[in-house]
């Protein structure tokens, strides 16, 4: 299947003339060959290459280039598992090389900022990628020769959450947080070995991140209830991953009691408004203030 991919004259087409109308087509063409090359057992092959052509694009317009491929990967992602660690390690890097380069990415230097578009492909794709490596990957990437390259990710994630304009692109990076900390839906929260594995790794990216979900989740009135909610959702579940300790006999702490009892209060992907949290009987800023003002001084 992904040899009659790499034949085809859309492929073709695409490497000969890379302009973003044949970048639309590819994506089209592989989109609608998802199914087919997933239970082929062949989208690593056709990941590569997706992946090498953006890794190698420099031609006019490559932003919304690159916005089109990398779709048609997520799509393909989204529909597969990620088992091997060279794989995920070379998306990750060819996805920072388009929209970070390094952890001082600041959205506020507007001459270097990505376009938005690119901004949310990329963030869903971050988001994909760790929601969707198995468990034996996730031992192998979550290791501290890979810190540099996970607090990057986390780092761009958390500047766009902090400083973005797009309601729909900050949204976006607390998902690709909660993905990357490993706390997303599909999580299995009751793996305690392997969230204490995890914890154990990325411990020393936690400061920053809840200080920023924290303004975030208390903040002004202006911020959606939406991205209010996701924020108060993915600090619940990444204090709980890191002090795991104290919440595995919660009645022993009440904050952490009610941590426990909120984080994993349905689905994050459910959220439409403010009524998920007023159904949970979640009260007073979402309930959070209480509980947050027990983190302790130096990781609040």
């Amino acid at each position: 299947m992904e040899s009659n991919i790499f034949k085809s004259q859309v492929f073709h087409l695409f490497i000969s003339n890379p302009t973003v109308e044949n970048a639309k087509i590819l994506k089209h063409f592989i989109n609608a060959q998802t199914y087919a090359i997933c239970f082929a057992g062949k989208e690593n092959l056709v990941l590569t290459a997706l992946f090498t052509v953006i890794g190698d694009m420099n031609v006019r317009n490559k932003d919304d280039i690159i916005c089109n491929l990398i779709d048609a990967a997520n799509n393909l992602i989204s529909n597969s598992k990620l088992k091997t660690v060279i794989s995920v390690h070379t998306m990750l890097v060819i996805l920072l090389k388009h929209i970070g380069l390094c952890p001082s990415y600041m959205l506020t230097q507007t001459m270097n900022t990505p376009p938005e578009e690119l901004q949310l492909a990329t963030i869903n794709c971050f988001e994909i990628i760790f929601l969707k490596i198995t468990s034996e990957v996730v031992e192998k990437i979550y290791i501290k020769e890979n810190l540099n390259l996970l607090a990057q990710v986390l780092s761009i994630s958390e500047n766009i959450l902090a400083n973005g304009v797009c309601g729909p692109l900050r949204i976006a990076a607390v998902k690709c947080i909660m993905s990357l900390f490993q706390v997303h839906d599909a999580t299995d929260e009751r793996n305690t070995k392997q969230r204490q594995y995890i914890a154990d790794v990325v411990f020393v990216l936690i400061p920053k991140i809840v200080r920023t979900l924290t303004n975030i989740a208390v903040g002004s009135n202006t911020l959606s209830e939406t991205l209010k909610m996701y924020s108060i959702i993915a600090l619940a579940r990444i204090l709980c991953l890191i002090f795991e300790d104290e919440v595995v006999e919660p009645s022993s702490n009440e904050n952490m009691k009610y941590l426990v009892e909120t984080s994993w209060v349905g689905k994050s992907s459910n959220l439409q408004s403010s009524n998920t949290f007023e159904n949970s009987g979640t009260k007073n800023s979402f309930g959070i203030n209480n509980t947050i003002s027990t983190i302790p001084h130096e990781i609040s």
